[in-house]
């Protein structure tokens, strides 16, 4: 990504990291509870990490951070997006952590938006379509800065 989208979504990333990586597991507000949405439409297929006819694709940078999942399903709860874990029904080493899942989904007013950790720490951010680039990093970052 050399553009200044790129740039935006690099940035977006940064906000991911920094703002939900203080987010507080279970944190919530009356607000939030308002506005709580299913955890995934009907119909729409899980995101795998890779962009289809049904999920547009953001790939940012590697990231060291191994809260990070944690950190965005809390953060996107407290914004009153409906969560779910996305991965494999059986524990997988990822990061060094044993875990169940891989990704967590989120639907939100807005729209629909998944995080998902790949090989080699890579990170992929799904937005369910109809959407653009441009809607999907401010959907990223206005989940992340959701506390």
């Amino acid at each position: 990504m050399g553009n200044s989208l790129g740039r935006a979504v690099c940035a977006s990333f940064a906000i991911l990291v920094a703002s939900c990586a203080t987010a507080k597991t279970g944190a919530s507000s009356t607000a939030a509870s308002t506005r709580t949405t299913a955890a995934v439409p009907p119909g729409l297929p899980t995101f795998l990490g890779f962009e289809t006819d049904r999920w547009l694709v953001l790939e940012l940078e590697p990231n060291d951070r191994d809260d990070l999942l944690a950190a965005f399903q809390a953060s996107a709860r407290s914004y009153g997006c409906g969560t779910e874990e996305i991965g494999n029904e059986f524990n997988a080493n990822i990061f060094g952590e044993r875990r169940s899942h891989n990704g967590v989904g989120a639907s939100c007013r807005e729209g629909t938006i998944a995080l998902i950790t790949l090989v080699d720490r890579r990170v992929s951010v799904g937005c369910a379509k109809p959407t653009t680039r441009q809607a999907c990093a401010a959907l990223l970052r206005t989940v992340c800065q959701a506390r």
